[in-house]
């Protein structure tokens, strides 16, 4: 199912549910971008799956348009909205990137994970950054899995 999704779209998505617990905390990513494009995959949390599936497909659809998804730098193209993207440490792959790396065989593909600023334009690194509930929680993945704080992470 997943290789017929990439052949006919250039890209899936794959959405992670949360355990009950974790709010409504859904993640989605993109696969098929780095094998089809040579572009990182793309990694987004989102309050409801659609939220999730709806802003990872927009990038897949940004990227099979021809456009680049830059680390480290604002992109104000992408889903109407501010973003920046921030490579994802290999240490969190297995954790998070599951399928995707079931699917490349490996971890040795590049992804970026999506943020959003809050409502003064602050992203989660920023140091007078505050959060509202529709922009937090985003954990910070570009950090080694053994950096990662609990409460960043749901």
């Amino acid at each position: 199912m997943l290789n017929e999704l990439i052949e006919k779209y250039g890209y899936a998505v794959q959405i992670v549910e949360p355990d009950p617990e974790e709010a409504d905390r859904y993640f989605a990513y993109t696969i098929g971008l780095f094998e089809k494009y040579e572009h990182p995959e793309m990694f987004v949390f989102a309050f409801g799956s659609d939220n999730a599936k709806n802003i990872a497909q927009s990038c897949g659809s940004y990227v099979k348009e021809g456009n680049v998804i830059y680390p480290n730098k604002i992109n104000n193209d992408l889903a109407n909205l501010a973003s920046y993207a921030r490579p994802i440490h290999p240490s969190n792959f297995e954790e998070f990137l599951g399928i995707g790396m079931e699917y490349y065989g490996h971890k040795n593909f590049p992804a970026l994970q999506l943020f959003w600023p809050n409502k003064d334009g602050l992203f989660p690194w920023d140091e007078q950054y505050t959060y509202t509930a529709s922009v937090e929680p985003q954990p910070k993945l570009y950090l080694p899995e053994n950096e990662l704080e609990v409460q960043n992470l749901y």
